[in-house]
């Protein structure tokens, strides 16, 4: 993975403190972003444009197609091609 592609998790303190139950823009932020769960089974949103996370660790995510995604809670972590602008709290 090239040095663009990589999401960049170094907390410098300018991160933005976001939420949970409300949405985040995601828009120019991922190019993609993929959960994976303990059975194996990976799922891939392509040009995430807007993400919500629920306390319950469930996440909705709408692409830039419009098409709304709902991932359970049951992932067990995720990648993403971009950069790391925020953290849920």
């Amino acid at each position: 993975m090239g040095d663009d592609q990589r999401l960049d998790i170094l907390d410098d303190g300018s991160m933005e403190k976001k939420s949970f139950e409300e949405w985040i823009d995601l828009s120019g932020v991922e190019t993609q972003r993929t959960y994976y769960f303990s059975d194996g089974f990976k799922y891939t949103i392509d040009y995430p444009v807007k993400l919500f996370v629920k306390k319950s660790g469930s996440h909705k995510l709408v692409d830039s197609q419009g098409t709304m995604h709902y991932i359970t809670n049951d992932w067990k972590t995720f990648s993403a091609h971009g950069q790391f602008k925020f953290n849920v709290e």
